[in-house]
């Protein structure tokens, strides 16, 4: 495929306006670049919450085909330890309201989480993956949770904890802000 640079610019400058609309992307501190409708973001983030939300920005825009995310987050003081983020995870999985004790587990190497084990329901896997993402130093999570909502059947996790955003509607919101909307279908 040819580079249509004409198409990547504007691409590039929707991408750049649903970050500055998304109210949880610090979007000054994130560079976008675009070749061939895949979109690069780079740049620093403040915590994993906001290097989703910037990834789900992007993945809004209609003619974005693939994100390649080269974010890093910054660690204000000292950065956590593996065994410290261990500790964190295991306190946070264990006094849990939504996720069963002993349902979910987790493995950390180099500041990635992977989360692994059974849930009922899909509800608590995406509890899970958001209690451990909102712990300082986590830089990403690999979802490997299985939703097991009978005894015969077993619906596994994307091993990418953004790749149900594919199949959602991709509305951005500045779109539905043009419109009075705060979400697909409802008014503020």
């Amino acid at each position: 495929m040819q580079p249509n640079p004409v198409q990547d610019l504007k691409i590039q400058r929707e991408v750049e306006s649903e970050m500055q609309c998304a109210p949880d992307v610090e979007a000054a501190h994130i560079g976008v670049s675009v070749r061939n409708h895949a979109v690069t973001l780079s740049g620093t983030v403040n915590d994993y919450a906001e290097r989703m939300a910037a990834r789900a920005a992007a993945q809004r825009i209609h003619a974005v085909t693939a994100v390649a995310d080269e974010l890093c987050i910054h660690y204000a003081g000292d950065r956590a330890t593996d065994a410290e983020l261990a500790e964190s995870v295991a306190y946070t999985l264990e006094n849990s309201t939504v996720v069963a004790l002993g349902s979910v587990k987790a493995g950390i190497r180099f500041h990635t989480v992977t989360l692994t084990g059974t849930v009922a329901r899909e509800f608590q896997r995406d509890a899970a993956v958001a209690a451990v993402g909102a712990i300082p130093g986590v830089s990403y999570i690999d979802n490997r949770i299985a939703i097991v909502d009978s005894p015969t059947r077993v619906v596994t996790a994307a091993t990418d904890t953004s790749a149900h955003l594919s199949a959602a509607p991709r509305v951005g919101l500045c779109a539905l802000a043009r419109y009075g909307l705060s979400s697909v279908g409802s008014k503020p």
